[in-house]
């Protein structure tokens, strides 16, 4: 399966595969601001809200999503870039492949551990 990684970002992107051969989706989405989605994001955003796009588009597609905020924003703006993008998949046909995973800038290591201390 093909990977790609870009070191300018310090991300990488890589495509795996479960036991029956179908693929997932992996994302990590920020929000920024006040609810806002990063830069990097928007312009497929707003093709994924195109009330035009049929209800079974992503029926093969199952995801993961792990979202990035800061709860001093409060409640509403928390994460909310992920977890839009979560609803409008499965709006969209897509099913999770796992819970969905939070992370919390305002707190130490993101919040990711906090359940393991």
């Amino acid at each position: 399966r093909p990977s790609f990684e870009r070191r300018e970002r310090f991300s990488r992107v890589t495509t795996t595969t479960t036991t029956d051969d179908d693929d997932i989706l992996i994302l990590f989405v920020s929000t920024t601001g006040d609810a806002e989605h990063a830069d990097s994001i928007r312009r497929t955003w707003r093709s994924l809200l195109r009330r035009s796009l049929p209800p079974d588009l992503f029926t093969s597609v199952k995801f993961a999503l792990f979202c990035l905020g800061d709860r001093a924003y409060g409640p509403r703006a928390y994460c909310a870039a992920g977890r839009k993008l979560g609803t409008r998949l499965v709006q969209l046909g897509a099913t999770t492949y796992c819970g969905v995973g939070y992370g919390d800038d305002g707190t130490p290591n993101g919040g990711v551990f906090a359940d393991l201390d």
